[in-house]
């Protein structure tokens, strides 16, 4: 996190290893984002390096080239971010990844909550 200003823009980096295989239509989910009411329901899009393990459906951005940005699904009701290994990939166990997505702070929350991968 890069600013703690309500409603501003911060672009989170993820790196995380695995300790077994995750094949096609595993998903990696993260717990704890602040639920909001209105906005930031649905896909988030996902950048980095290992951006294309995963699924790529509803993102709205296009990357620089043209082709469909990978994304995760973001549920506001629950603060739970879903992104789902894509068809014909893989994770593969000891390997890190990493991927980076843009969210904006609530207009108003509290700090007193942890994500949980």
């Amino acid at each position: 996190e890069a600013t703690m200003v309500n409603s501003a823009v911060n672009n989170l980096a993820l790196s995380f290893t695995t300790d077994m295989d995750m094949p096609s239509g595993s998903s990696v989910v993260l717990d704890g984002f602040t639920p909001v009411t209105g906005g930031w329901d649905g896909a988030i899009c996902l950048k980095g390096r290992d951006s294309d393990v995963f699924d790529c459906q509803a993102c709205a951005k296009p990357t620089a080239s043209g082709a469909p940005a990978r994304h995760g699904y973001l549920h506001k009701a629950s603060g739970r971010l879903t992104m789902t290994v894509r068809n014909g990939t893989r994770i593969h166990a000891g390997r890190e990844y990493q991927v980076s997505f843009e969210m904006r702070n609530p207009a108003a929350f509290s700090r007193d909550l942890c994500v949980n991968l």
